[in-house]
This record gives C-alpha cells, structure tokens and sequence, in this order.
C-alpha cells in the first residue's frame, strides 16, 4: 500500500482515497483541504501546502475526474495521457494539466518563497521525441510549476543524475 503523505514544517499533509487532508501537530487537529471527486489511484502525490498538490496516477483513468478533465481539453484515456502531471488547486476545486510528463519519484520540492513546485520530468516513452543517445536516455531538467500562475517552465536543462538527486535531498531536510 502506498503512502501520500509528506510532512511539511508542523503539519503532515495526507491523501486517503477520499479526501486530501492537513493534521496540525501543534494543535492536533485535523482539517479537510479538499474532497469529492472520483480520482483514480495515485502514483505520488506532491504537496503545496495548504494550496494544493501536483498528482500523477497509476490506476484507470477511465470514470474519473481525470478521464472528464481530458475528455474536455478533447483528448482521450491512453497511454500517453496516463502520464499527465495535474495540480488540483484546494481551494477552487480547479484542476490543471501542468505537463505530459509524470514526476520522477522523489525528485518533486515545494517552495513556499517561490510559491511552486520543482520537480524532475520522467520522459519516459516519450523519449522518441529527443535522438536516441545515451546522454538523452540519462536526459533530465528541472522543472518549475508556478502555482499561482498556472504556467510550467523548464529552469535548467541537461542535468546530470547527482545534480538533480543533490538539489532535492537539500530540499527536502
């Protein structure tokens, strides 16, 4: 089984199947960030706080929130789509594709100054879209999402595997 939570300064943030949640350990109580829609399973879940979270999933995306946020950007459940990155704003309820590739697992940090998520695209099978060398099966960029924006930018590109891993093991402490 699976676990989507992460602690953030005082308060651990987690996704049950039903409801994305806040437990302060400072007071011990627990609030609803956001619940009520039919989301597949998650492969990870990214926190932004109390504002939202970066998802990508690993269960059918057929019947869900995700098949219907597709089926209006006129697009449909497939192999490539199930690798879609989205940002589900807590507060609007709003949900945003951010990119058509997932997030490579643990390699995903929020900043509260930056207000946004860095993360490292996985290209997985897209990687036909790059020339087949070794350095771009190795290929790895940091990504920033702003969340207040909306728009996704790629920061810094042609990273080496221990730069990537070094920035989010500093982040992440």
């Amino acid at each position: 089984e699976q676990n989507f939570s992460q602690m953030q300064g005082n308060s651990v943030y987690s996704y049950n199947g039903l409801a994305f949640y806040k437990l302060d350990l400072g007071n011990k109580q627990t609030s609803v960030l956001n619940t009520g829609s039919r989301f597949p399973t998650p492969d990870q879940v990214v926190w932004a706080g109390d504002q939202g979270a970066l998802l990508n999933f690993s269960g059918p995306l057929y019947s869900t929130r995700i098949e219907t946020a597709l089926q209006a950007r006129g697009e449909s459940v497939n192999k490539a789509t199930q690798m879609y990155t989205w940002y589900l704003d807590f507060a609007t309820n709003e949900l945003k594709m951010v990119s058509k590739y997932s997030i490579r697992k643990g390699l995903a940090a929020y900043s509260t100054e930056a207000k946004g998520v860095y993360y490292v695209p996985n290209y997985g099978i897209f990687l036909n879209e790059f020339p087949e060398t070794e350095e771009n099966l190795n290929r790895l960029s940091l990504n920033f999402y702003d969340i207040e924006s909306g728009v996704e930018n790629e920061v810094a590109g042609d990273l080496k595997a221990v730069d990537a891993t070094s920035v989010f093991l500093c982040a992440n402490q």
